[in-house]
Parts: C-alpha cells; sequence; structure tokens
C-alpha cells in the first residue's frame, strides 16, 4: 500500500482482464488484480472477477477515502490488506521435498503452446546443455549456470545480460526464467546474502526491460514472490503427488510465465547443487 498512500495520480502503463498495473506520479508501480489472480509482490487485490479494462488508462488517487478513481468508475481498496511478499526463508529451505520433487520435471512437452521466439529460447534456456556456451550475441545459460556453480557474480551478470529481455510478453521469457533462478539463489545460495547477490545480478541489465517485469524482478531480488511460490515452498506440500499437482497449476500462469519461471527456479538449483 505504501506505493499508493505516497502518490497523487497514477496511469496504467499495462492492461489485462485481470489486472491493471500503474505507474504513480512518484514513480512507483502497482497492480489491480481481480481476486483468483492472488496475491503478489505489489499487487492491491480486489473482490471482483469483472473486466479490469473498461476502468480507462488514468487515475486520480484519494488515499484518505481509500478510492481509486478511473474516468469509468472507483475502486474501493478499504477492504485490502497488506500482504508479506517476503517468504519465511529458513522455513523454505528447510522443506526439502518440493525442491526435490522440482528438480526431477521435465517440460519438454510443455512447449507446443509457445510462440516462435519464446520456443527459440526455451530450446537454448530449458532444453539445451547448461555446459554449451549460447551463440554470439545469443542467451549465455552457461555462463548463468557457471556462476551458480562457483558462486561467481561477474558471470551471473554476464548470463542475466545475455537474457534479460528476450521473449514476449508483459514479462518476457527470459525475465522470467532469471525470476526463477533468483528463487533458486534465495533457497540455495550459501555464500552470502542472496539478496547482494540478486541485485548484483540486475545491476547493470535493469534498463533492458519492461517496468512491469523488472517491478517483478527488483521485487524477487528482494526475497519477495507471488502467492503461488509461498504456497509450493510451504509446510502444506507433504507428498510428491501434492508437489507435482501445485507445479502444474502453477504452468498456467501467464502466457508461459509460470513455465519459464519454473524452468529457471529448476537449473538453478540444479547448479547450486551439483
Amino acid at each position: 500500500m505504501n506505493e499508493i498512500s505516497r502518490a497523487g495520480r497514477a496511469d496504467v502503463i499495462h492492461a489485462h482482464a485481470r489486472a491493471l498495473t500503474l505507474k504513480t506520479d512518484t514513480g512507483s508501480i502497482f497492480s489491480l488484480v481481480t481476486l483468483s489472480l492472488g496475491n503478489g509482490p505489489f499487487h492491491v487485490r480486489l473482490r471482483t472477477e469483472a473486466d479490469l479494462r473498461r476502468l480507462g488508462k488514468t487515475a486520480q488517487i484519494d488515499w484518505p477515502q481509500r478510492l481509486i478513481r478511473f474516468p469509468n468508475g472507483d475502486v474501493d481498496f478499504t477492504h485490502c490488506r497488506e500482504w508479506k511478499a517476503t517468504l519465511e526463508w529458513e522455513l523454505a529451505r528447510s522443506f526439502t521435498l518440493p525442491q526435490d520433487v522440482l528438480l526431477t520435471q521435465d517440460w519438454s512437452r510443455q512447449k507446443t503452446a509457445l510462440d516462435p521466439l519464446d520456443l527459440d529460447l526455451f530450446n537454448a534456456l530449458v532444453l539445451g546443455s547448461a555446459d554449451r556456451p549460447g551463440s554470439s550475441g545469443g542467451p549465455d545459460a552457461a555462463a548463468l549456470s557457471k556462476g551458480l556453480q562457483q558462486r561467481a557474480v561477474s558471470l551471473l551478470q554476464r548470463g542475466a545480460h545475455s537474457i534479460m529481455g528476450r521473449g514476449c510478453g508483459l514479462t518476457p521469457a527470459g525475465d522470467d526464467f532469471l525470476l526463477g533462478v533468483m528463487m533458486a539463489i534465495w533457497l540455495r545460495w550459501d555464500d552470502g546474502d542472496p539478496e547482494v547477490v540478486c541485485k548484483a545480478l540486475l545491476e547493470s541489465v535493469a534498463q533492458q526491460t519492461s517496468r512491469l517485469s523488472g517491478a517483478f524482478l527488483l521485487a524477487a531480488a528482494r526475497g519477495a514472490f507471488r502467492e503461488a511460490w509461498h504456497a509450493y515452498f510451504s509446510p502444506a506440500i507433504t507428498t510428491q503427488a501434492e508437489a507435482e499437482s501445485h507445479l502444474h497449476g502453477m504452468l498456467d500462469y501467464g502466457h508461459s510465465s509460470g513455465l519459464f519461471s519454473l524452468a529457471g527456479c529448476q537449473r538453478g538449483l540444479q547448479a547450486l547443487t551439483s
């Protein structure tokens, strides 16, 4: 809510039926989302499933009245409550079953619905060899993997630079992959503070992508992820069947965001535990 409380107006920068992402006059980003989309690092979750695109493209924020005034209607967020987007990391790290199940997943059957651009990226990042350097000017997954294996931040930065901004969608597939890698860093990095490492990974590449995707990546660098990740790395997952069911549900997030972020986390865990 801090993003809203200090702002006076906001402009819609991305519109979807279930989510409106706005940039405020103070430079912050937040998203109005429908109930079914769930909580996230900067989500304001509304008690509705109505198409949010109907509201309009600009808004005035009336913080004292807890209203966001659009040309085509007001959004009342008095019922909204703060949600802690950072995981309980010590607890999450202690549950090895979700990590073990994720490491065994085969994503090859998921590629049939991908756009051609994302399919090329999928083949390079997910199905390609983690030890083979990328082609000149292409995504360098090998640098990323070696950086994780050797705990070498400079290699991580090189790999991130070659991947960020690649692919289709509001959050490009390469960014989704990097978000998953940062989840793995938070779970398994054992050479210093994961937040310092994740922020360093993004340091030289933050301008390569969209505002929305950059906001998700910066949140992940701080250890903040959407609700589905919280649910997966929790005591609620007690059997392999439950873990696999939850992972398949996460695949449905976005056009390809779920697939690429899960694959990035898997690749990250493989490199960090090899």
